[in-house]
């Protein structure tokens, strides 16, 4: 099983890389440099319907939106 962190950088270049000009990223690449904030919330809709995961607004933080990684260790847990 491919883990979540590829999962989550292979849609944002899928997904936004031809209008970005992102044709590959590290898990670590800050996406909130690479991402509008539109495209962040259609990341964060894609999460939830993918893992049945719930974001709350205190969720939308650096911290935990700030890279690939990042976001796979909440989803993770999220889903524990």
């Amino acid at each position: 099983m491919q883990p979540t962190a590829d999962i989550i950088r292979d849609f944002i270049v899928q997904n936004f890389g031809s209008t970005e000009g992102i044709s590959t990223i590290s898990v670590d690449d800050d996406l909130l440099e690479l991402l509008d904030s539109l495209q962040v919330l259609r990341l964060i809709m894609e999460l939830e319907k993918k893992y049945t995961i719930k974001f709350e607004n205190k969720d939308m933080t650096p911290e935990i939106l700030g890279s690939a990684s990042k976001l796979s260790l909440f989803v993770e847990t999220k889903r524990a």
